[in-house]
């Protein structure tokens, strides 16, 4: 009895092909027997290939099903998951330590949770290492680091809202508590719909995988329309800032000129901008909060806010794009991509509210609350100001040039 050969493999990428090329070779041994009869070539005989060719067809629907049931589509980057576990730790113990600190309740509320969610999802894919099959760890760190965002940004929500009654209700579109109702409103429907995705992935079925994929792409949509008009209202609201009282500042001021590169230096708070707020601007702010605009953190706060909203924005993005190209798409398949386009963005905005946390931007005393946001809600706003006479200019060039002096004054000291 002639030997039949036996072939063995380990399981690899190449493993569906190997078994389709099986296939045809088996195939091709029934079609072409005569031609090899013709060259003197022996052929395996016809159960032999029927074998040969029902294992192939065994071996393809295995690895087809196999790598359905693939939950990571790579295998886990060790180093690169701990290196983040540890950062995400790092920052989420600083945020409880300030909370023993820190009165802003609220914003500490947010942020703990946000970065706890950020640690637990790569606790999540630290125990995958042990068993990357196991639908509880996969579900752990999908649900939890898509869903942390929307925690940080409800905590920013409501530091615009502290911002506006900082300087004033008449720089702003609109009441600054509107703010709050309205963005933390759409966060708790991000996450609720986020989170319905995250347990239709949990079930581990592929119908519900899909449709599970669908609603976190809703989820985080919604985020993303929220954030876009965000920023509309932010920079609206920096802009008049910076040009809202323009009219009653002495013409040779050259920031008195509504220019893009005026905006951009105002927010970068260069040495010059800074003096022309303080010196010029400050006497136009909500007077009741002048102690918080002098503090030196405060007039690069506008920066850290745009840096840290802009940062989760662009995360947004990335993970809608992900989703949009669905569980088999390049970026879901592809490890560096989570890390970078997500967790170095989320990891950046924490450093940047380390120096920038709110206790040390308004000073541990200096809460604004809901109460002193709602009575900056109530206050008058201050309109466009229009001199009817040269008098009317004059007079308020002088009221500016005393506030002016009291500002130079309290830098001195």
């Amino acid at each position: 009895m002639s030997s039949i050969p036996v072939f063995a493999w380990t399981a690899s990428a190449n493993n569906a092909s190997l078994a389709a090329a099986l296939c045809n070779f088996a195939a091709a041994t029934i079609t072409k027997a005569p031609l090899a009869n013709a060259l003197n070539c022996t052929i395996p005989s016809a159960e032999t290939t029927g074998t040969i060719l029902r294992h192939a067809q065994d071996l393809q629907l295995f690895l087809a099903k196999r790598d359905r049931d693939i939950l990571y589509k790579y295998e886990l980057n060790r180093p690169g998951n701990i290196i983040f576990l540890v950062i995400f730790t790092l920052i989420a113990s600083f945020n409880f330590f300030m909370a023993f600190r820190s009165k802003q309740k609220w914003y500490n509320i947010c942020f703990i949770t946000g970065f706890v969610l950020e640690q637990v999802g790569f606790i999540g894919r630290v125990l995958g290492f042990m068993d990357n099959q196991k639908t509880m760890y996969y579900a752990m760190q999908s649900l939890c680091l898509t869903v942390a965002p929307a925690f940080i940004m409800a905590g920013i929500y409501f530091l615009f809202a502290q911002s506006v009654a900082v300087h004033g209700r008449q720089y702003s579109l609109l009441k600054p508590m509107w703010y709050s109702y309205f963005f933390i409103s759409a966060d708790i429907l991000s996450i609720l719909i986020q989170a319905t995705g995250g347990a239709l992935l949990s079930d581990g079925g592929k119908s519900q995988e899909k449709w599970g994929d669908i609603i976190m792409f809703v989820g985080i949509l919604i985020q993303i329309v929220a954030i876009t008009i965000f920023l509309f209202f932010w920079f609206i609201f920096l802009g008049r800032t910076f040009f809202h009282d323009r009219d009653s500042i002495p013409a040779h001021c050259s920031y008195r000129k509504k220019s893009a590169l005026n905006y951009i230096k105002l927010l970068l708070n260069v040495p010059s901008a800074r003096e022309y707020k303080l010196g010029h601007l400050d006497a136009f702010y909500n007077p009741k909060y002048q102690s918080i605009r002098f503090r030196t953190l405060y007039s690069y706060y506008p920066l850290a806010l745009s840096v840290a909203v802009i940062l989760v924005y662009i995360r947004c993005l990335y993970r809608v794009v992900e989703l949009k190209m669905g569980f088999d798409g390049y970026l879901m398949s592809h490890e560096v991509y989570l890390f970078v386009l997500d967790s170095v963005f989320i990891a950046l905005t924490g450093f940047v509210f380390i120096p920038f946390h709110p206790m040390f931007v308004f000073g541990r005393d200096n809460v604004l609350t809901k109460k002193d946001i709602q009575e900056s809600d109530n206050s008058i706003p201050q309109q466009f100001v229009f001199h009817e006479s040269n008098v009317d200019r004059e007079k308020d060039f002088a009221f500016a040039a005393e506030r002016r002096e009291e500002v130079l004054l309290r830098t001195l000291l």
